[in-house]
C-alpha cells in the first residue's frame, strides 16, 4: 500500500513538472518582444490517503485496525504554511514499508511529536478510538492545515472550499479514523438451569456434566466489536451467538470459539479461543425414561423419543421389546429401529394401514439400554395420530382482518352484532342479529383445495336458543349455489343448548383445483350463536 503511494507521488510530481516547462514555454512565445517577467506561481488544493478510493469521501470515517497505519499525502501547491497534526498516542512512520512488516516499531520517528510539515505522512495508530459515553463511535483526527494568497478549492466527492482569513486563503482539512481495538474472546456457560459456570479461564478447573444435559453457550465479547463467529462444541459448528448444546457422548467436551470481523467494510481479523476450564460428561443418574408423546409421522411411522440415546439393538429385540394394538386389536410389527440421525429416538413401523382417527396404543417393556448404561423403562401410551391440517383450530377474530364483515352485513350494522367474547371460560365469535344479513368472511386465512382430496372441518358450537340456520361455506367458486360446500344447522335435530356441541362436516373436491379459499360464516336465523376451535384439515379417517 505504502509502496503504491510513493511511485503515485512521484507521477504527480513528474505531472508538476510537464506543466510548469509547458508553462514556461507559453510565455516564454507570448513575451518575445517584451522584457521577461517571472509568472505568480500556481495555487491548488489536493490530498490523498492510503484509504481513498473511487467511492470513497473524505468525510467519511476510515476505519483500521489497531496498530495499522495510514499514509496522508499533502498534493497541494502555492501553499504559504502547511502542517499535519496527529492525534497524541500516534506515532509517524518513516522509510520504505513493505506489506510484508508485521511490527512497525522499527520504523516510529520523532516519538512523542504530534505535528509535522512534511508533504507526506504515515500515521501508526496504537489506541484503538473505542466509544463515547453515549455508546457511539468514537474517532481519531488528523489534520491538514494549509494557507495560500489565492483563493483554492478541493473538487471531488467532498468539494472543499478556501476561507479567507487574517488575509490568506485557510484550507482547514480534518481526517477521521477509527481504530477497531483487538478482538478479546469471551463467553459465558449456563446449566439448562441457569446456573453459571464460574470460572471457566481457570484452567485446572473441572465442571462434571451428566449426559444428556443441556448446557447454554453465550458470546458476550465486545471488545473489537466482532460481527460474527464460529464455535465448535463436541464437534459440531454453530455461527448463532447463543447456543443450545445437548451433552451426547462420555469424557471431555471439546469447545473452541473463532471471533470475527467479516463485514468487507471493517478491518477484517479474527481470533480464536479454546475453553481452558474443563467439562467432563458423565453418565446420567436420571431415569431413561419417555421424554414427550408417541406420534404418527405423516409416513405411518410411530416415533417415540427419550431423555437420552439408545445404543444400537437388533431388529428382534426391538420387535420383542414393543407392542402395538390399533382399534383394540393386535397388530403386526415390520419393524423397530434407532433414528440414525437422532439415536433418542425409535421408529416403529406396522404391516397394516392406520388412520387419523384410529386408537393406536404402543406398549413398551423396557430395557434397551442408553449409551451411558442406564435400562430404559417402560410405558404404554396411546399414539398421537397424524393431522394434515389447512387450518390450525381457532377463534374466528376480526383482528388482522382475519374475517371481515361483508358489504351487506356492514349496511345492516344496527341489526347485527359479532364480537369477540368469553363463554363458558373460553374466548368464542359472538353473532346475533334482529333482521337482515349477518355475514363474515375469513379472507386473512386462506387455504388450497385440491381436485379429488376430501377435507374434513370440525369445529364446537354454542347456541342459546333453538334456532337453525347457522351456515359454515368453503369459498369455492359458485358456493352461494353448491350445497356441498356448506355445513347449515338446519340438517340436525336434537341440538342441546347452552353448552359446547362439536361439529364436524367432510368436503370432497371433486373439480379444478381452488387457491385462495377461505370461510364463510353466516347467520340465516337470528342466533345468538357462539363458535371456537374451527379448523380444516384432509380428511383420513379409516373407510368404513
Amino acid at each position: 500500500m505504502y509502496s503504491l503511494l510513493i511511485n503515485f507521488l512521484k507521477e504527480m510530481k513528474r505531472l508538476q513538472y510537464i506543466i510548469s516547462a509547458l508553462t514556461l514555454l507559453l510565455c516564454l512565445n507570448a513575451c518575445s518582444n517584451k522584457e521577461y517577467e517571472e509568472p505568480n506561481e500556481f495555487s491548488d488544493a489536493m490530498w490523498y490517503t492510503s484509504m481513498s478510493n473511487t467511492n470513497f469521501s473524505y468525510n467519511d470515517t476510515m476505519k483500521v485496525g489497531l496498530n495499522s497505519f495510514v499514509a496522508f499525502s499533502d498534493l497541494s501547491r502555492g501553499a504559504v504554511d502547511h502542517g499535519w497534526t496527529i492525534p497524541t498516542g500516534a506515532n509517524f512512520l518513516e522509510g520504505t514499508i513493505e506489506n510484508t512488516v508485521v511490527d512497525y516499531t522499527p520504523y516510529i520517528v520523532n516519538e512523542g511529536e504530534t505535528y509535522s510539515e512534511e508533504k507526506t505522512i504515515s500515521v501508526l495508530f496504537t489506541e484503538a478510538s473505542g466509544k463515547t459515553a453515549s455508546g457511539e463511535d468514537s474517532v481519531f483526527i488528523v489534520n491538514l492545515y494549509n494557507t495560500f494568497r489565492d483563493s483554492v478549492s478541493f473538487a471531488g466527492i467532498d468539494t472543499m472550499e478556501a476561507v479567507f482569513e487574517n488575509n490568506l486563503w485557510v484550507m482547514d482539512r480534518d481526517f477521521y479514523v477509527k481504530v477497531y481495538d483487538t478482538i478479546t474472546v469471551e463467553i459465558e456457560i449456563y446449566r439448562e438451569n441457569g446456573e453459571q459456570l464460574e470460572n471457566i479461564m481457570d484452567s485446572t478447573t473441572t465442571y462434571d456434566i451428566e449426559f444428556g444435559e443441556k448446557l447454554i453457550f453465550k458470546d458476550v465479547t465486545t471488545k473489537g466489536e466482532p460481527d460474527a463467529r464460529l464455535w465448535k462444541i463436541g464437534g459440531e459448528e454453530f455461527k448463532d451467538q447463543e447456543v443450545e448444546y445437548t451433552t451426547t457422548k462420555l469424557g471431555n467436551l471439546s469447545v473452541t470459539m473463532t471471533s470475527k470481523r467479516e463485514d468487507q467494510n471493517l478491518p477484517n481479523t479474527s481470533k480464536f479461543f479454546n475453553l481452558p476450564a474443563k467439562i467432563n460428561v458423565i453418565a446420567s443418574t436420571k431415569p431413561f425414561e419417555l421424554s414427550g408423546e408417541v406420534e404418527e409421522l405423516e409416513d405411518q411411522t410411530l416415533k417415540l423419543a427419550y431423555n437420552g440415546f439408545f445404543k444400537s439393538f437388533t431388529s428382534a429385540a426391538g420387535k420383542d421389546a414393543f407392542s402395538v394394538t390399533v382399534n383394540g386389536t393386535d397388530a403386526t410389527i415390520s419393524s423397530v429401529v434407532r433414528n440414525e440421525s437422532n439415536f433418542a429416538e425409535i421408529n416403529i413401523k406396522l404391516d397394516e394401514t392406520i388412520y387419523s382417527n384410529d386408537e393406536v396404543i404402543v406398549t413398551y417393556k423396557g430395557g434397551l439400554e442408553a449409551t451411558d448404561g442406564r435400562s430404559s423403562s417402560g410405558f404404554t401410551k396411546t399414539v398421537q395420530m397424524h393431522k394434515t391440517l389447512l387450518i390450525e383450530p381457532h377463534v374466528p377474530s376480526l383482528e388482522g382482518d382475519q374475517y371481515v364483515p361483508a358489504t351487506t352485513t356492514v349496511d345492516n350494522a344496527e341489526n347485527t352484532t359479532y364480537e369477540e367474547r368469553v363463554v363458558d371460560g373460553h374466548k368464542v365469535m359472538y353473532m346475533v342479529k334482529t333482521s337482515g344479513p349477518l355475514q363474515l368472511d375469513g379472507k386473512g386465512l386462506r387455504f388450497d383445495l385440491k381436485n379429488g382430496v376430501k377435507y374434513k372441518i370440525t369445529f364446537k358450537l354454542w347456541s342459546e336458543v333453538n334456532a337453525k340456520g347457522f351456515k359454515i361455506f368453503l369459498a369455492e367458486d359458485s358456493w352461494w349455489s353448491d350445497p356441498n360446500v356448506v355445513f347449515n344447522t338446519n340438517e340436525f335435530e336434537g341440538r342441546q343448548l347452552n353448552q359446547w356441541e362439536e361439529y364436524e362436516f367432510v368436503y370432497e373436491k371433486t373439480t379444478a383445483d381452488k387457491f385462495g379459499a377461505y370461510f364463510i360464516l353466516q347467520l340465516g336465523n337470528n342466533g345468538p350463536y357462539s363458535i371456537r376451535d374451527l379448523s380444516l384439515e384432509v380428511y383420513d379417517d379409516r373407510p368404513e
